[in-house]
């Protein structure tokens, strides 16, 4: 998980709604310069660069470890028991 003090390694989705807020803005402000088009083509890009970092902020990178005896249920629908496994 990113850490730091920047706010896009914590926050993509704040950082998209303000990239957004920002190119309706600009829109307003400025039409004959970025028309539909465009403000959709920065927005679908930012959605995506986005979406890339907070997939990879929440994605688990290890395998989960269950504590001993653990009550857990099989794929088959059996109840079971987590054992310790010696090496």
């Amino acid at each position: 998980m990113p850490s730091g003090g920047l706010i896009l390694g914590r926050e993509p989705v704040v950082v998209l709604a303000v990239v957004n807020t920002t190119i309706g803005l600009l829109a307003v402000l400025w039409p004959d310069r970025l028309d539909p088009s465009v403000q959709a083509a920065i927005i679908g890009l930012a959605n995506a660069i986005l979406a890339l970092l907070a997939r990879s902020s929440v994605t688990p990178v290890g395998a989960p470890v269950l504590a001993d005896d653990t009550l857990v249920t099989t794929p088959t629908g059996d109840a079971s028991v987590v054992r310790p496994q010696w090496s």
